[in-house]
């Protein structure tokens, strides 16, 4: 698989690879967020997982079916963000959706 921080990405953005996001840390950020917050942690979302959900979902927001930014711009709210279903429990892989980061923060 693809390294988790590269600066490239292809321009179409149902087929594409996401690559400019910097994976590690926002993973890590939802960990320790979880952990903070005694969350249980099972089976985490990683980079392959984001990259594998935002291709079967085509690109595009889970809540509001908005396309998605797959190559990262900073404020923008069509970033791509993990979303947890129930807010109780971590951002385990069967607990998440993609979702882009307006409808993440503002909860549907």
């Amino acid at each position: 698989m693809s390294k988790l921080s590269i600066n490239v990405a292809k321009s179409s953005r149902s087929g594409a690879t996401l690559k400019s996001y910097n994976w590690a840390a926002m993973i890590a950020g939802y960990v320790t967020a979880d952990t903070q917050k005694g969350r249980p942690l099972s089976d985490v979302v990683n980079a392959e997982w984001i990259q594998a959900q935002t291709k079967k979902q085509h690109g595009r927001c889970y809540h509001c079916d908005k396309s998605l930014n797959l190559t990262w711009r900073a404020g923008d709210d069509a970033n791509v963000s993990v979303d947890r279903i129930s807010n109780e429990d971590g951002h385990n892989k069967g607990n998440c959706v993609i979702s882009c980061f307006r409808c993440n923060v503002t909860k549907h």
